[in-house]
């Protein structure tokens, strides 16, 4: 299983279907589409070396969040700061992709416009501990494999092999967010691409490989 599937398997589900009215099925499918399109969003900005720096920052801003400590309280998240995550990363096509993304889950896009602010700052603490260090796994969700602060470490689950080339460092030096991400999306083993390929090649379409 994907490092992502373990950050979808935390989402407290029946409290964000509770906060927002729906049934529980409607918020899984809808957190299910959203969660990996918002990550496959970061991928398509991460694209240019200017869209990867300011991801980079952002995430750095949101590594040290206290959002995950003690398992995550949807009611505790800073939607506003999640709208602006989520235009920050969509731009002008927000729109566009709010209805892919409730086609791919079978939902309304007034659903997804709602979950994505919720998921969004999540999204941001998580990733941000992933690449900067710190326990990145849920704590309600205990002994997955968390963080550690080690970016050679971080490299390799996302490859799913030691024994394959470390292709995650750009030529110039520093850290690849891209390929950090696309791991995450299928590059290792058991990773999302898969299932997901038709909508986040789709949303990289509209993205045209990074809103600057």
């Amino acid at each position: 299983m994907s490092e992502l599937n373990s950050l979808l398997d935390s989402i407290p589900i029946e409290q964000i279907a509770e906060q927002l009215g729906v049934s529980t099925d409607e918020a899984r499918r809808a957190i299910d589409a959203a969660l990996p399109s918002l990550v496959g969003g970061m991928q398509a900005n991460a694209a240019d070396a200017a869209g990867a720096a300011s991801l980079s920052s952002a995430l750095g801003a949101h590594a040290e969040s206290s959002l995950l400590d003690g398992g995550i309280d949807a009611a505790s998240v800073d939607t506003e700061d999640g709208a602006k995550i989520a235009h920050n990363v969509f731009g002008d096509n927000e729109g566009a992709v709010t209805e892919q993304v409730a086609l791919f889950g079978g939902v309304s896009p007034a659903l997804i416009q709602k979950v994505l602010p919720i998921l969004a700052p999540i999204v941001m603490a998580w990733l941000g501990k992933q690449v900067f260090g710190g326990d990145a796994a849920p704590q309600q969700k205990p002994g997955r494999r968390g963080g550690n602060g080690s970016l050679d470490d971080l490299k390799d689950m996302l490859d799913g092999n030691r024994n394959e080339p470390d292709r995650r460092e750009p030529a110039g030096g520093g850290l690849d967010i891209g390929s950090i991400l696309g791991g995450l999306l299928g590059g290792g083993k058991g990773g999302l691409g898969g299932r997901f390929g038709d909508l986040l090649g789709t949303i990289g379409g509209l993205l045209g490989g990074g809103r600057r």
